[in-house]
């Protein structure tokens, strides 16, 4: 007999195999740095790949090509290319409603988790992915008009920096963090940073990570989690600083 005073398991949703598809394909052109008119693989590898049914991956690339991620074309000649180079946020955030208590416990995480991604991206990030993260300085430049494009953009980047820490426990976790954050950055977004002080910050800490300056990535941090604590009213009372355990190999 179970133990009725536990947790109970919960049903799996059929969606979530959909959405898992969708996640998939965005990781895919994200991983890759893939930008407006690069073409995807075949729809029979991918279905392959993903180990799913083609009609399955159908409705995911219908969705994504309804999002204006994706453009699919008939026949011998086409294929499917990526149509826009950022995502929408209605597919990278987290539809469940941020909880007001959550808020301290989201930002605490996040004050832990993204020093160690960009410091670990500054060891290892390659000349490509170097590349792709500034790559979104640029986006942020084009759209800077645009506070919608801007905050998607902004997650495109730290997305970008997650992926070039090569620790993919971490990019999952940075991944769901921005996911949640996203709706509370347009929740205070009257009062959060400007375009040109994101730029300024985003431009000085891909310059530190390209140099791997470790000492400039823990002073940019502290401005980084200003403008969201500050307006979220959440004081933490710690920070976190790289240090290096042994030399570096030659």
């Amino acid at each position: 007999m179970g133990d009725l005073g536990k947790e109970p398991l919960k049903p799996v949703r059929a969606s979530r195999m959909f959405s898992a598809i969708t996640d998939q394909l965005l990781e895919y052109v994200e991983r890759n740095s893939l930008r407006a008119g690069d073409r995807l693989p075949r729809e029979a590898d991918i279905a392959d790949s993903l180990n799913v049914s083609r009609p399955t991956l159908r409705q995911a690339l219908r969705v994504l090509e309804s999002a204006g991620v994706l453009t699919i074309k008939p026949g011998q000649s086409g294929g499917i290319f990526v149509r826009s180079d950022v995502i929408p946020i209605s597919l990278i955030q987290d539809p469940a409603p941020l909880e007001v208590d959550a808020v301290p416990a989201l930002l605490r995480t996040r004050h832990l988790v993204e020093p160690i991604v960009a410091h670990l991206a500054a060891e290892h990030a390659t000349p490509d992915e170097l590349d792709a993260i500034a790559y979104t300085l640029e986006l942020l430049d084009k759209h800077r008009g645009s506070q919608e494009l801007v905050e998607r953009i902004d997650g495109m980047y730290h997305r970008r920096v997650a992926i070039a820490a090569h620790d993919e426990i971490l990019r999952v976790a940075m991944y769901s963090l921005y996911r949640k954050l996203l709706p509370l950055r347009a929740q205070l977004n009257e009062h959060g940073p400007s375009v040109d002080h994101m730029i300024d910050v985003h431009t000085r800490q891909y310059e530190a990570i390209r140099d791997g300056d470790h000492d400039q990535i823990d002073a940019l941090m502290k401005e980084t989690f200003l403008d969201l604590e500050l307006d979220a009213a959440v004081r933490l009372d710690y920070e976190f600083r790289w240090c290096l355990t042994e030399p570096r190999q030659s």
